[in-house]
């Protein structure tokens, strides 16, 4: 089997697509294929298409890869002020929406800042 990842790079216009592909060939005893994902743009896709030997069967149309992640803003946000140590300390909480089958989900990364900066 051989996986074709196709990446698009987001930041040129569509007229001047400017693609790279990254090609897997995947043994017939072996049921799955392990790359970084989070190396791929968000609108990376995928064909699968059949080989034995040198000779290839029709490619599969592309399918996108992230196509059915729904990467929702976390809700119920809320701080709440505490006493830690004797500092005022700001709790922050939320629920985050974006959670896999296996109860995992996306890295999330959390930015503070000051509003006078």
């Amino acid at each position: 089997t051989v996986l074709n990842l196709i990446i698009e790079d987001e930041r040129t216009k569509r007229s001047e697509s400017s693609q790279g592909q990254r090609t897997f060939f995947i043994a017939y005893e072996e049921t799955e294929a392990s790359f970084k994902s989070s190396e791929l743009p968000w609108n990376t896709k995928f064909t699968l298409q059949s080989a034995m030997g040198d000779k290839r069967g029709p490619e599969s149309e592309p399918i996108d890869l992230f196509g059915e992640i729904d990467l929702d803003p976390p809700g119920d946000i809320s701080v709440t002020p505490e006493v830690v140590d004797g500092a005022l300390t700001a709790v922050l909480s939320w629920n985050n929406p974006n959670v896999f089958e296996d109860k995992t989900g996306p890295p999330v990364k959390i930015k503070l800042w000051d509003e006078t900066e």
